[in-house]
């Protein structure tokens, strides 16, 4: 009976936003109605152009609960997606004016009226709080409780989890107190940062405060669970090897939805420490044809140590064919970092992605209509390459995490969790995959070189609307332009 009108009322709110429904979203609605009544966390995998933040809304417009973004594009987007009386927007105090002037950074709220406090207690009340899970991270203590918690591309909050509870400390971001927090128990960190944070909020240093407190918070988190800890002369660093311990945190909801197109729901159960018997799956297939949407498997060459100058020639040679052939036509290359573009330098129409001006050169080539091809490190997730802001893309190497992180070092030699390496690896691949074809009548090729990166496709936890575009291509092959052209319609 609860599920019927669960039902009812989410079909109902959907209507609200929307006039029709797409492939899937309504059996997806209704089926999410069903399971939560059954499991605490339910696993929506659904692949880019289903509608998924429409599904993941009908559905907190119920009970009510918490929107939860893993990107803060993806915030921006919702708000304006979903107006509503009972849907309130919350941000970091940074983003709010302090009516003293400039931005809200109080440590305590000297203004009689203070905005940012204001508008944390009537998101907190509202029906439906949209936040990120960055905001959620640094208020785990003053959530309320409510029915459900959406969140959305939820493929990566078990990293999330752990990133946030990394910290570095040093003497530029500890000043007096670093003598005393890198020789100290690690229990004792915390009390030393809130101690010193507000002795300094005392004589008006809010700002140094402020990220003294931030510091607090953060190795809080990663004190609930195992940590590695790294003492040097100038710096000790705090890692967090897992996130299942930092996840119990989460008591701010009864139900769960984790929502994404790359969703692995065994590594994110083992990862966050979930029980099988509380969870639930909905899988929706893609609703573009694989022939508008091909993956061309292009075995150029096996990324290894031993190998990379005849490696970085293999790979500039097919690169510069492939880019020849979709003339007139804007690409991107994902590389995993930046030594690699040196395999792209005084290459034509490439253009390279500076860490210091990230974001004027991706929006400058987001807005041009030059045929121009982006070489960049970070790419795979955020970006919406719709229509003709990206034809194609090539994956140079296998997306796998840094072997030299001591995180990555300590989870493979000592424990031996390839699986999860994997897993890491196959997340990216398929984010970096989704910035293309971004509807029904788009389309967008994606080459992979890397004889690794093309061995991931074949895994088991590959999504089946991922394999279903894949096509083998030979490099000898590229010459014959047509033949590329047959595995895509336009």
């Amino acid at each position: 009976m609860a599920a019927r009108k669960d039902k009812e009322l989410a079909i109902e709110n959907f209507k609200k936003f929307y006039s029709d429904f797409r492939r899937y979203q309504k059996e997806a609605i209704e089926k999410a109605c069903e399971l939560l009544q059954k499991r605490r966390y339910v696993f929506l995998s659904a692949p880019t152009g289903v509608g998924k933040s429409a599904i993941n809304m009908s559905l907190l417009l119920v009970r009510g609960g918490y929107y939860v973004t893993g990107l803060l594009s993806l915030q921006d987007q919702i708000c304006r997606d979903f107006q509503s009386e009972q849907i309130y927007d919350i941000r970091g105090k940074e983003n709010y004016e302090c009516r003293r002037g400039g931005k809200c950074k109080c440590v305590r709220n000297k203004c009689e009226l203070c905005v940012y406090k204001y508008e944390k207690a009537k998101a907190l009340s509202s029906f439906v709080t949209v936040t990120n899970i960055f905001w959620i991270m640094s208020n785990l203590n003053s959530l309320r409780k409510k029915y459900l918690c959406v969140i959305d591309e939820a493929h990566n909050l078990p990293e999330i989890l752990v990133n946030y509870g990394r910290v570095k400390l040093t003497e530029k971001n500890c000043y007096k107190l670093f003598p005393i927090v890198r020789r100290c128990r690690l229990e004792d960190i915390p009390p030393y940062l809130y101690e010193y944070a507000n002795n300094l909020a005392d004589y008006g240093e809010d700002e140094k405060a402020r990220k003294l407190l931030n510091l607090a918070k953060r190795i809080e988190i990663a004190l609930q669970t195992k940590v590695i800890d790294i003492v040097k002369s100038s710096s000790r660093e705090i890692v967090p090897l897992y996130a299942d311990r930092i996840f119990e945190r989460f008591d701010f909801a009864e139900k769960f939805v984790f929502s994404s197109a790359t969703l692995n729901p065994d590594y994110m159960i083992k990862e966050l420490g979930l029980s099988k018997k509380e969870c639930a799956v909905i899988k929706i297939p893609s609703l573009f044809p694989p022939e508008r949407r091909p993956i061309v498997a292009l075995p150029v060459c096996k990324f290894d140590l031993k190998h990379q100058k005849e490696n970085a020639s293999l790979i500039a040679d097919v690169c510069k064919k492939i880019i020849e052939h979709h003339e007139n036509e804007k690409g991107i290359i994902f590389v995993p970092g930046y030594r690699y573009y040196d395999y792209f330098k005084g290459m034509d129409r490439v253009i390279f992605l500076e860490e210091s001006k990230r974001d004027e050169i991706l929006k400058q080539w987001m807005e041009s209509d030059d045929d121009k091809v982006l070489v960049g490190v970070k790419l795979e997730e955020g970006l919406d390459l719709k229509y003709d802001l990206c034809r194609f893309a090539i994956i140079v190497k296998a997306p796998f995490p840094d072997v030299s992180d001591v995180r990555v070092r300590y989870r493979l030699e000592k424990l031996k969790q390839w699986k999860w390496f994997y897993s890491l690896a196959e997340n990216l691949l398929v984010q970096a995959y989704g910035r293309l074809c971004r509807a029904e009548d788009d389309f967008g090729i994606l080459y992979v070189l890397d004889e690794k990166a093309i061995a991931l496709l074949k895994r088991k936890s590959i999504p089946k609307w991922v394999k279903s575009a894949v096509v083998r291509f030979e490099p000898s092959q590229l010459s014959l332009g047509g033949d590329i052209n047959a595995y895509q319609s336009r």
